[in-house]
């Protein structure tokens, strides 16, 4: 799978040699455990700062959604992120939980290939405009 593709910037385009598409189950399945989507190395143990590509000791598959600027997302955010979120675009959810009082969610994903399609695809975006 392409990153840039994930990220909205491949320069590329049709003459890329990595797929873009969104990931299915079928192609995740076929994805080395050492490796994420996008083909870089997986560690044993995760980075302190919980960056990078996560671990192949465990099977990932949630995202952590903070950061809000406007205090009044926190009452908006359950219909948000509920609804239409930009989230279900990048596969199947499984689960949504949100904690509007600390101000920040967990979005779990069928399958981590998706997770980290979706980690790459949504970093520094907008939720609803705000």
């Amino acid at each position: 799978y392409c990153l840039f593709f994930a990220r909205g910037c491949c320069a590329s385009g049709v003459n890329c040699r990595f797929l873009h598409k969104i990931p299915s189950i079928e192609g995740c399945s076929a994805i080395d455990q050492t490796k994420d989507i996008f083909g870089r190395a997986r560690f044993s143990s995760f980075r302190e700062d919980m960056k990078g590509v996560g671990s192949f000791a465990k099977e990932t598959k949630a995202l952590y959604i903070s950061d809000y600027r406007l205090p009044v997302i926190n009452m908006e955010l359950p219909a948000i992120l509920s609804t239409t979120s930009a989230f279900y675009l990048w596969g199947e959810v499984e689960d949504i939980n949100i904690l509007p009082h600390k101000g920040f969610a967990f979005i779990k994903y069928a399958h981590r290939c998706m997770a980290e399609f979706a980690k790459e695809a949504m970093t520094n975006q907008a939720l609803d405009g705000n």
